[in-house]
């Protein structure tokens, strides 16, 4: 090859990197990194318990990554689609262990466009929590306490009224929650002025209107059911608490009787509390069941011995009840069964016995049907009919409880079924400090 060849290829390839003196064209303004989710709500996915998919969407101005920082929860990433699939195995119980519902997060993170894109602060972190497989829901009730006060987070999201003295709540150390501390106020034997409303009936009647259909109101006419009044399966159906009861009154007097924590028994219905004790010894648990037709035989007996009265051990023939301790908090759940014709009995998870009953009607009517005033579910004491006017309100009836109780609350749960033993032993486990 010449030397002229030889030059005029290095002066071309000269040319073509210097681009012959030509000013190289500036490279387009990078777009605002941003990294968002579609709503609030977004910022924590809530996933069942067991293995399965979500999908969510993010809006974002780059291509993005998304990472779990657990095993149990991977995240797929469709960045034309800007959606983020999380995909997680089942949340299972595994015995000797706490069961509880899992948390994780996914951190979403931006990618560069280009050389010099720093995007490394663009990034998201989204919580990922996880229901224990198995637990059950509490689809008729399921208050929470606060600073201020209760709220029920059921599906129904029921109405909490404090018509007298409103509770007092505080941290309760043991469960890591807020509890309800009811001090009873009982006069008169058994009435109380603080406890908690979930009314059944909603009524715009006036004190007047009422006292025209007599005092004890049988021809009340029927006002609208609330939520929980028209949802509510009497037949079959599941409470639960976590209680501890004082056994005595607010002078420090020993505190014998019913005395009733979860209630809703007005001419019938139920409720779930304590009876007799003291503060030496403590009292058993009982759990009243009647229709308000009061046909229903309880082991043979009369309908008057509608209760079902238990401790905290099995029953043993001949030995007396093993009742609860004073200031011991209690993982307390009944089950009602009416085609099995029984009440189930649970206490810490473990089954201390059933009692049968015998049907003798067909006709099942809300409790309370003779006084639908007093229709409602009482945190801390019972229903009771109103007996006068509100004092400074002329125009309402007073809302009045009884069978009071002096103790702590910590949690009172509705189930629409009969929950099965495995089920109970799951929430005892669930809850247990």
């Amino acid at each position: 090859m010449s030397k002229v060849v030889r030059f005029c290829m290095i002066v071309t390839l000269a040319c073509v990197v210097f681009s012959c003196g030509k000013d190289e064209e500036p490279l387009p303004p990078l777009s605002l990194a941003y990294i968002e989710l579609e709503s609030a709500a977004d910022a924590t996915q809530l996933l069942p318990g067991d293995a399965g998919s979500k999908t969510f969407s993010v809006a974002a101005s780059r291509k993005f990554v998304a990472n779990a920082n657990v095993d149990w929860c991977s995240a797929a990433v469709n960045v034309e689609a800007q959606t983020i699939t999380l995909t997680v195995t089942r949340n299972a119980y595994v015995a000797s262990t706490k069961p509880s519902k899992r948390n994780g997060i996914i951190t979403i993170t931006a990618l560069p466009e280009r050389e010099g894109d720093d995007v490394s602060n663009i990034k998201l972190d989204v919580n990922v929590e996880q229901a224990l497989y198995g637990l059950p829901e509490a689809d008729m009730f399921n208050v929470v306490f606060n600073a201020t006060g209760a709220l029920d987070t059921s599906p129904l999201t029921n109405i909490i009224n404090t018509p007298q003295v409103a509770p007092t709540t505080k941290m309760n150390t043991v469960y890591n929650r807020f509890s309800a501390i009811f001090s009873g106020n009982r006069a008169n034997g058994h009435a109380g002025t603080m406890f908690y409303q979930i009314p059944l009936y909603t009524t715009t009647l006036t004190w007047d209107q009422l006292t025209a259909f007599g005092v004890d109101r049988n021809a009340l006419p029927n006002p609208t059911l609330t939520a929980l009044g028209q949802a509510f399966d009497y037949k079959n159906f599941t409470v639960e608490g976590i209680i501890s009861n004082t056994f005595k009154d607010a002078a420090g007097n020993d505190l014998y009787g019913e005395q009733e924590f979860i209630s809703i028994q007005q001419s019938g219905g139920w409720g779930l509390g304590f009876e007799g004790g003291n503060a030496e010894n403590g009292g058993t648990f009982v759990f009243y069941y009647a229709w308000s037709d009061k046909l229903l035989e309880y082991d043979n007996a009369t309908a008057s011995n509608s209760s079902y009265k238990f401790g905290i051990e099995p029953a043993v023939e001949g030995q007396p009840v093993i009742g609860a301790q004073p200031n011991v908090f209690y993982h307390v759940v009944v089950t009602t069964d009416f085609a099995a014709h029984k009440i189930t009995a649970y206490v810490d998870g473990k089954l201390i016995g059933e009692r049968g009953f015998n049907e003798t009607t067909t006709t099942v009517t809300l409790p309370c049907g003779a006084n639908k005033f007093a229709n409602w579910l009482g945190l801390g004491a019972d229903p009771n009919n109103p007996p006068t006017r509100e004092e400074g309100v002329t125009d309402l009836p007073k809302v009045t409880s009884q069978y009071s109780a002096n103790g702590e609350l910590v949690v009172a749960r509705i189930y629409n079924k009969t929950l099965t033993a495995t089920e109970v032993e799951l929430l005892y486990q669930y809850e247990k400090p």
